[in-house]
């Protein structure tokens, strides 16, 4: 399955010549797509999120990703 994902994003890469500058560039649609994010965020109280802004920045990503029609595996 993982080795599917691998393959996907390795040929996209290749068939692109490696420029790939944004997701939109590699044209991944209809995979499992495992997306390595940084969701580590530090507290305020062990509860409440100090500041928002890695997990917000990776939503565009997700979305676009997902618009693809592709399972994302985080």
């Amino acid at each position: 399955m993982l080795k599917s994902v691998t393959y996907a994003i390795l040929f996209s890469m290749i068939k692109n010549g490696f420029n790939i500058r944004t997701i939109e560039d590699a044209k991944i649609a209809s995979k499992r797509v495992l997306a390595r994010v940084d969701f580590n965020v530090s507290s305020l109280d062990g509860i409440s999120i100090a500041d928002d802004a890695r997990i917000r920045q990776t939503i565009p990503t997700l979305l676009s990703l997902l618009s693809g029609g592709n399972k994302l595996i985080l």
